[in-house]
This record gives structure tokens, sequence and C-alpha cells, in this order.
């Protein structure tokens, strides 16, 4: 398979399984709009959850390898807080990939020793979220 720039790569809907370190799970979907040049919204409904909590609506702009994300509408605590963000983040995205992206969480400011691990085979995505010894990991598989 030929690379894809990003916006291809995430364009979309998908199904989410989050869990904690503590073994806490929930599921849900996510789906994804772009328009080609690096910019995007994005909604992910949770299954069984309520009121703010139950969906999310956001944006997203990628420039040089900034990954910026806006959460617009949610909890209201990721919603009224500082925009988390990825560095290192390819343009392009192979069959395959396999990388670690420094991360700053929603509300943190400057840079953290924060980071996700991203995998993907082809079929799944799968991100761990590492902050300290606390991992969250999320498998994303297309809908």
């Amino acid at each position: 398979m030929a690379d894809r720039v990003f916006d291809a790569f995430v364009r979309g809907s998908w199904t989410i399984q989050s869990t904690t370190s503590h073994g806490e799970t929930v599921q849900g979907k996510v789906t994804v709009q772009t328009d080609g040049g690096g910019n995007g919204g994005w909604s992910i409904a949770w299954d069984g959850k309520s009121g703010k909590d139950a969906t999310w609506h956001g944006g997203f702009l990628l420039r040089g390898g900034h990954l910026s994300l806006d959460i617009f509408e949610g909890p209201s605590k990721l919603v009224h807080e500082r925009a988390p963000e990825a560095l290192n983040v390819p343009a392009t995205v192979g069959a395959t990939i396999q990388l670690t992206l420094p991360w700053t969480p929603p509300g943190s400011i400057g840079s953290s020793k924060e980071n996700l691990a991203v995998d993907y085979d082809g079929a799944t995505l799968r991100i761990v979220h590492t902050a300290g010894s606390s991992k969250t990991t999320h498998v994303c598989t297309r809908a």
C-alpha cells in the first residue's frame, strides 16, 4: 500500500476501546472529518455515558509535525483546559507504523514527559498514553 497523507489515514469512522491502568474500560465510536489540508473535526460517542460525558466534539490542525487538538464539547474539565498536542506527527502514514510521540495532555502547560506509543498494523490502531507509571490504552479499528 502506498503512503497516505495524514488526513486520508484518520478520516472516517472508527470504533474505540479505552482501558486505564486500573482496568476500567469504555467503548465508543469516533468519526473524523478532514478537509485534506491538515484541518478537521472529530467526535467521539461513548457507549453507556450520558450528558456532556457521552459525546465529545472537537477539531484538529496538523502543521509541520505539530498536531493540535481542540475539545469544543465534552466534559467541562476538558473543554476549559489548554488544548492537547502531539509532536513529531508524520505527514504521511504507510501500511504500518510504529512510533513514539511527545504528548502534552489537556490542561498541561509547557513540555511534559508524557508520550503516546502509536502502532498500526494495517487493521488496528493502538495508542498507549504513558504518564509516569500510569498507562491508558486506546485500541481503534475501522467501523
